[in-house]
């Protein structure tokens, strides 16, 4: 049984122990009470259960269960036939989470599907994404060998880690100087990509970004 989730059923068997028969032909007089969790006992929405099949599965009545009812750890009904001598034994359910039956495991033991945030459900595969699709994972050596896209990013703000190491590359193998303006330049050698003021034109001990 999942937990908190609607159109469910259980199941319970009725016994005739006057006659020692499964007792059929008595739905109308069948009533549960429902308790959770250990809780206080409710009578149960569904006022008398449907009979499965009086001929070729006897003795055994269904209840409808309603999501609300469902919405606990541990889940216990107890039937009651108002017929003489029909025994039908309560029974405890502990319930499983919505869904759990989705997660599956691959052949080399990696989860399927797990929850990364309230709404999605993704891949566990931490680095399937652009590189390879979602449910595709990169390999290590995919990750370090596919290029970054050129970036740079804007005085003041927070980098991505491709704008830091172009910014880095740039700087360090691709400027110029004239007075105190040192300006890097992009991949291409000629478009500027960033700019930065020294203190001195001579014998600067201090830099700091313009754009």
């Amino acid at each position: 049984m999942f937990k908190n989730v609607a159109s469910q059923k259980v199941a319970v068997y009725a016994w005739d122990s006057a006659n020692s028969v499964p007792k059929t032909g008595d739905a109308a007089n069948i009533t549960a009470y429902i308790s959770k969790d250990g809780g206080s006992v409710t009578v149960s929405n569904d006022a008398n259960p449907t009979e499965l099949d009086a001929t070729n599965f006897k003795g055994w009545y269904l209840f409808d269960l309603l999501i609300g009812e469902t919405d606990c750890d541990l889940f216990g009904i107890s039937p009651v036939s108002a017929t003489a001598d029909i025994v039908i034994e309560p029974i405890m359910i502990y319930t499983n989470p919505p869904n759990y039956t989705a997660m599956g495991i691959e052949a080399d033991g990696d989860l399927t599907k797990v929850n990364l945030c309230a709404v999605t459900t993704e891949n566990t595969d931490m680095y399937a994404s652009t590189m390879r699709g979602t449910d595709n994972a990169a390999t290590a050596a995919e990750i370090l060998t596919t290029a970054l896209t050129e970036a740079y990013g804007a005085s003041g703000a927070t980098r991505t880690l491709a704008q830091l190491l172009y910014e880095i590359k740039s700087i360090l193998t691709n400027k110029d100087v004239a007075g105190t303006l040192l300006t890097s330049y992009k991949l291409d050698g000629s478009t500027g990509a960033k700019t930065y003021t020294l203190d001195s034109s001579t014998a600067p001990t201090a830099i700091e970004e313009t754009t």
